[in-house]
C-alpha cells in the first residue's frame, strides 16, 4: 500500500507523461522548408535554413561564453527557437 504523498507522486509524474506526449511535440523544420526557386526581393523573406541556424547557434554560443552563462541556456534558447 503506497501513502498518499506517493501516491500524489506517480499521478503527477502520469500527468506530465501525458502532457508530454500531447503537447510538447517538436517538429523538424528544417526538413519542411519550400525549395527556393528565386531569389527573394527582400532578405527577411529568407527562411532560416540549416545555415543560418548554424550560425544563430554559433553567435549564441560565443555571447554565452563572453558573458559566463552555461551552455546550458543557449540550449534551452535554441530549443524555444527551434519550436
Amino acid at each position: 500500500m503506497m501513502n498518499a504523498a506517493t501516491e500524489q507522486t506517480l499521478e503527477t509524474i502520469q500527468a506530465m507523461r501525458r502532457q508530454e506526449e500531447s503537447s510538447y511535440g517538436v517538429s523538424d523544420y528544417l526538413s519542411q522548408l519550400p525549395q527556393m526557386t528565386h531569389q527573394p526581393q527582400n532578405p527577411l523573406d529568407t527562411p532560416v535554413d540549416a545555415s543560418c541556424r548554424f550560425v544563430m547557434a554559433k553567435w549564441c554560443n560565443e555571447i554565452a561564453d563572453f558573458c559566463n552563462y552555461k551552455r546550458e541556456t543557449v540550449a534551452i534558447a535554441l530549443n524555444c527557437l527551434d519550436r
